[in-house]
């Protein structure tokens, strides 16, 4: 059994790769005879065969040295389909498949195309067979399907008598041909007046073609330098006037963690761009049909708003439905919006780059089409919100990218910018908001882009949700928020000017405290300690140990190991070194004309401060941090040494 299968050329082919014919269409001579079939499988496919002579067949046309056929047969005879019937028309009709030509002769017209279409040749024996005719001829809806329409229109000027070409029927998708025309409404009456008006082609439009590929196939859309860089298009056609987020032909990914509040940006997004004209689809997959209604009402529309339109998850294929996404409309929209990758691309993992780069073709191919729409995608992060989730495949396909984070109680400091500021969006941080986030009426999301391929890539930028106003708002408060981290580095060098100016001042007093009790005097070290401890202060170690090495005192060595130095109070040998400004009030602290060279109180030493306080008794700790603002005695002392300590 399986040898006489085998013979009959029916062990492959019919039901190869889980594949099942679904149509036949006889190729014949004039009289009838059947030369080859084209077989229509599902899911779409095509193949040919040719009768063996032994009732079964070979599937292929042609015997090439590697054929097993047994004799070997003789190439098949290439003809026009409906060979019999277009043979005795006047006019006819020349299409790019046999299901099309089906699909004319229900509304009384006759048609024709030749075998594999687009993929093979116009060879000169089909125009011979249309000699003398009048032809129209209509191109599917692709660059192949025009470039084969020409290729046979060069071949049949001057040889029929008129040749009318329709380029792309109305309310036909990407790649679709008169049989979608049929089903999206065409009638018996609507495609005879559509040849009608359809322009004659003549010599000088043939002429105009010559510089083009003639061949056609998959690589007919292949264009001289000329062609390819004439137009003005260098620079992104941007559809929001931040030209931030959407540009024809191109895809824009924004993801966050989940819950973030991404879709009412994106709902907002589709009605604004709708209130301006552009026709915006919003594919929702992600939502209940009543949320994303109750959204887009909340956010202005209406429903005598003939856009946006909407599609939800019961009708909308998923991405991995590739033939669904086939006769998606491209040309209806100038704007594509997804809500989101992961629920239209279920089953695609993060580990397999594969299956991501397959679901995220269709929508490649829908924005890459000439004039195509700009398409925008809503995504999740991965928990720990480092990147999106699905392949990195998924980013590499986009033309911009945003990675959006919670600024909602974004306090800038203005110590950095504010973007390195956001909170942690990690899984776990953002569940520990969780309560907070279904409370607020208002909510920020910043928009850090991490791609931004066709144009100078935008700031970092903030846009607030107000779902307290009727309609909802979204408006951009990135201005605020830098206006605020700036108002806060003034009150910093506000405070911090302050600080320097009250430091050298409780650096004397404290000098002078320990002088009055008898006290180790500071090293530097402890001298810079003790202002960097000051509170309220935030002197930095740099800061201190200019204040130490200022006019304003002195360093004197300190004998012993180390090359240790004390801090005094600068002496007065000279006018250009009396102590001014914070030190001015301590100069007649030893009575008039005292000199702050060598304080007599004052015992420099290495041992450490404390020991030295046990040791002659002193209540006093070597480095003071009073929470007070530190002060001067207002009048001097006869004997500052007996009297009432100062207090600081």
């Amino acid at each position: 059994m399986k040898a006489w299968l085998k013979e009959r050329g029916l062990l492959n082919g019919p039901t190869s790769g889980g594949k099942h014919i679904t149509a036949t269409y006889d190729f014949t001579d004039e009289a009838g005879r059947l030369l080859y079939q084209e077989v229509r499988y599902e899911p779409k496919d095509f193949k040919f065969r040719r009768p063996n002579g032994k009732g079964g067949w070979v599937w292929h046309l042609e015997c090439n040295e590697d054929c097993k056929c047994e004799p070997k047969l003789p190439p098949v005879r290439r003809v026009l389909y409906n060979l019999p019937t277009l043979l005795k028309a006047t006019s006819v009709l020349v299409l790019e498949g046999p299901k099309d030509c089906e699909s004319a002769q229900k509304l009384g017209l006759v048609a024709t195309t030749n075998a594999m279409g687009a993929k093979a040749p116009w060879l000169p024996g089909y125009s011979e067979t249309l000699r003398g005719k009048r032809l129209c001829l209509a191109a599917d809806a692709d660059a192949p399907g025009v470039a084969h329409t020409k290729d046979a229109a060069r071949s049949l000027i001057g040889m029929v008598q008129s040749v009318k070409l329709i380029e792309a029927l109305p309310g036909v998708p990407n790649k679709g041909d008169l049989t979608d025309y049929v089903q999206a409404g065409g009638t018996r009456e609507s495609l005879p007046k559509l040849i009608e008006e359809a322009p004659h082609l003549t010599a000088a439009d043939v002429a105009k073609w010559k510089a083009e590929p003639a061949t056609a196939g998959p690589w007919a859309g292949i264009e001289s330098m000329e062609s390819f860089l004439s137009g003005d298009d260098d620079d992104a056609e941007f559809l929001d006037k931040g030209n931030r987020f959407l540009a024809r032909q191109c895809i824009t990914e924004v993801f966050s963690p989940r819950g973030l509040g991404k879709t009412l940006f994106a709902l907002w997004l589709a009605v604004l761009l709708a209130m301006r004209g552009l026709r915006v689809l919003y594919i929702d997959r992600d939502n209940p049909k009543r949320v994303t209604k109750a959204r887009l009402r909340r956010f202005g529309a209406k429903a005598e708003m003939k856009n946006p339109n909407a599609i939800t998850r019961e009708k909308c294929p998923p991405l991995t439905d590739s033939k669904g996404w086939t006769s998606f409309p491209y040309s209806d929209y100038d704007v594509v919006i997804l809500d989101s990758f992961d629920s239209a691309a279920e089953g695609v993992g993060e580990q397999d780059s594969a299956k991501p780069s397959k679901a995220i073709a269709p929508l490649v191919d829908i924005a890459r089409r000439e004039n195509g729409p700009s398409v925008l995608v809503l995504g999740n992060t991965t928990k720990d919100a480092k990147h999106s989730r699905g392949s990195g495949v998924i980013e590499d396909r986009a033309d911009i990218v945003y990675e959006v984070r919670d600024a909602s109680k974004l306090q800038a400091s203005g110590q950095k910018a504010w973007w390195e500021e956001l909170p942690p969006a990690d899984a776990g941080s953002w569940a520990g908001r969780a309560s907070w986030r279904k409370q607020q009426e208002k909510s920020r999301l910043a928009f850090i882009s991490s791609k931004f391929r066709i144009g100078p890539e935008p700031e970092p930028f903030i846009l607030e949700i107000d779902t307290t106003t009727d309609p909802w708002t979204v408006k951009d408060v990135t201005d605020q928020v830098d206006a605020e981290g700036a108002a806060a580095r003034e009150q910093r060098a506000r405070e911090k000017a302050e600080a320097i100016e009250k430091a050298p001042a409780a650096l004397v007093a404290e000098v002078i405290r320990r002088n009055q009790a008898r006290e180790p005097a500071l090293l530097k070290k402890q001298a810079e300690e003790f202002l960097t401890h000051l509170a309220g202060l935030r002197i930095t170690q740099k800061e201190a140990r200019e204040i130490t090495e200022s006019k304003t005192f002195e360093l004197v060595p300190v004998a012993g190991k180390g090359h240790s130095k004390a801090v005094q109070l600068a002496s007065k040998k000279e006018e250009s070194n009396r102590n001014n400004g914070v030190a001015e009030g301590a100069q007649t602290l030893g009575g008039n004309g005292a000199h702050f060279g060598c304080l007599q109180s004052m015992h420099p030493t290495e041992i450490d401060p404390i020991q030295t306080r046990e040791k002659c008794g002193s209540e006093k700790p070597p480095i003071s941090v009073d929470d007070s603002l530190f002060t001067l005695p207002s009048e001097p002392r006869n004997d500052p040494l007996d009297d009432e300590e100062v207090r600081l």
